[in-house]
């Protein structure tokens, strides 16, 4: 059986919270106008309006003028990388109760996700700097560094070897 709504206890008198406002909707719902075109408000950026040819350059400046300014931001990552070792939770077992829990630090691995972060720039961008003659040596560098840092750290045992792996391209998922 369908159900009814009772219309005659519909509250139409003004809410005293909300003024003007009443409980039923009354009347047919409000038409939206249509979107304000060039010619309804003109503006300083008409067609043929050239102010940004005054410009003196096509875009913004790039974050890093030269490669030592970016040499440098580098460096920073890889610094602030090990002085911020990650924080493993080990508990001290004794006759079979955990008895202590101790904070060992391990290593931080390099990553070049982590290094656009921390440069405040996109792979995209790293990818313009690599493409530039005066920044590939300090590119090649760092993407260098970030690789022997993972590669070391997992033949060492410091990080998870599958994932490493994974992020080098030298092992596949089986």
């Amino acid at each position: 059986m369908p159900a009814t709504i009772d219309t005659s206890t519909t509250r139409t008198v003004p809410m005293p919270t909300v003024p003007g406002c009443t409980g039923a909707l009354t009347g047919p719902p409000r038409r939206r106008t249509a979107r304000a075109t060039r010619e309804h408000h003109p503006t300083r950026f008409q067609p043929g309006n050239r102010a940004w040819a005054a410009r003196r350059s096509p875009g913004r400046r790039r974050r890093f003028a030269d490669p030592d300014a970016l040499e440098a931001a580098c460096i920073g990552y890889l610094e602030w990388c090990d002085a911020n070792p990650l924080i493993h939770v080990e508990p001290v077992v004794y006759r079979g109760e955990v008895t202590v829990l101790i904070d060992v630090p391990r290593s931080r691995p390099y990553t070049l996700t982590g290094l656009y972060i921390h440069l405040c720039i996109g792979r995209s961008t790293w990818r313009d700097y690599r493409a530039r003659s005066d920044f590939s040596p300090v590119i090649e560098w760092v993407e260098n560094t970030v690789w022997v840092n993972q590669f070391e750290g997992a033949a060492a045992g410091l990080f998870d070897r599958r994932i490493v792996a994974r992020m080098l391209g030298t092992g596949g998922m089986r």
